[in-house]
């Protein structure tokens, strides 16, 4: 991709094809991450569209600072989960039967998905956000640290706790059972 600082400028020119090579870099990582966060795959692509809809509202707002302009995207779709969410008014929980279908689709061991789902549900939130943003979304601890808003240290601290709470719930007699 082009050099970020200049990748801003060319975002906040509006031009077209910087939006569009953010929108190709970016959308299904985010689409995944608020996926994991709401168990719903419709409200998931809107939790993504209305990501970059927001960035395209704020990108004067933003201040390249040398950190990953990804990191800021992840930190809008958090803050439109959180939204999303309190207007669901509960918490959000994936379905067995999604994560069925889901396993089925992709070819994937059901039995250790929905395992992985259930362990993934005991995390608290902050938990949950870190594992998605480093393992399945790939970012950096510096992007990670800038979309949750914490420390790298405090990433760093939040995944080794969330790791080491999947190790045991997955690891204990037959994992979490039925």
């Amino acid at each position: 991709m082009l050099d970020e600082r200049q990748l801003v400028v060319d975002l906040a020119r509006l031009d077209g094809a910087a939006w569009e090579a953010v929108f190709d870099a970016n959308y299904d990582g985010i689409q995944r991450f608020a996926y994991v966060r709401t168990g719903d795959w419709s409200l998931a692509e809107e939790i993504a569209a209305e990501t970059f809809a927001e960035a395209a509202r704020s990108i004067h707002q933003f201040e390249y600072r040398g950190i990953p302009f990804a990191g800021w995207l992840y930190r809008i779709a958090r803050n439109v989960v959180v939204d999303a969410l309190k207007r669901r008014r509960r918490r959000p929980s994936v379905s067995l039967e999604v994560v069925e279908e889901s396993a089925a689709a992709e070819g994937q061991d059901f039995e250790n998905r929905a395992d992985l789902g259930r362990a993934m549900r005991l995390l608290s939130p902050d938990q949950q956000t870190v594992l998605v943003l480093r393992f399945m979304n790939d970012c950096s601890l510096a992007e990670t640290a800038d979309a949750t808003g914490k420390s790298v240290d405090a990433v760093k601290q939040l995944q080794r706790r969330a790791i080491a709470a999947l190790r045991r719930c997955l690891g204990s007699a037959g994992g979490l059972g039925t």
